[in-house]
């Protein structure tokens, strides 16, 4: 997985691979988005400024990482 910028003010991507579903939690645990995407998600979504991280399920895999808002 990759997501580009980071960090971002305000549009990001997330690349992966295949079928996935994309989900960003805030620091304190609640999810912020969903969605069901293939190979690519472009956000254009207002989050506030901060710590996210943003979890991947693919079909065969689960991956993770932390994205910065700023």
């Amino acid at each position: 997985m990759n997501v580009v910028p980071n960090p971002a003010s305000d549009a990001f991507s997330v690349t992966f691979n295949g079928n996935a579903n994309v989900s960003i939690y805030s620091t304190t645990g609640q999810k912020v988005f969903e969605r069901d995407a293939y190979n690519t998600l472009n956000i254009n979504e207002h989050f506030a400024i901060g710590i996210y991280n943003i979890v991947v399920k693919g079909e065969d895999y689960v991956e993770n990482t932390k994205l910065i808002i700023k």
